[in-house]
């Protein structure tokens, strides 16, 4: 079990989710005898240190990015994502519509078509 999660091409952390879902599951299944031997996972090692140190961009960078971006909706997306820290699969289920009203109120359409720059 152990050579087959780290055989996995995901990140430390997210093989370590996975090993402890496959862990509850398998005591869940040994509390209501629905699996009679001892939890296999339980002796499976899988750390979730971080590989690399993650690429932080400077102000100036961050600034350099935003002046090639011309469209509002990615202006937006680069910001959140600066801010917030969520990742690109956060940051696409997040409605365009909803950031915008949220920060805009019910002037979003007016805002976009200036281009987000908030008076």
């Amino acid at each position: 079990m152990e050579r087959w999660l780290h055989s996995l091409p995901y990140a430390p952390a997210t093989k370590a989710k996975l090993r402890n879902q496959l862990s509850c599951l398998y005591r869940h299944a040994i509390r209501h005898e629905h699996w009679k031997e001892a939890n296999p996972i339980e002796t499976v090692r899988q750390s979730s240190k971080r590989v690399s140190i993650p690429d932080i961009l400077t102000l100036e960078e961050m600034q350099a990015i935003l002046a090639q971006l011309s469209d509002a909706m990615h202006r937006i997306a680069l910001l959140v994502a600066a801010v917030t820290g969520l990742r690109r699969s956060e940051i696409r289920g997040l409605s365009g519509q909803t950031l915008i009203s949220n920060v805009y109120g019910s002037d979003w359409k007016e805002a976009l078509s200036s281009g987000c720059r908030r008076a």
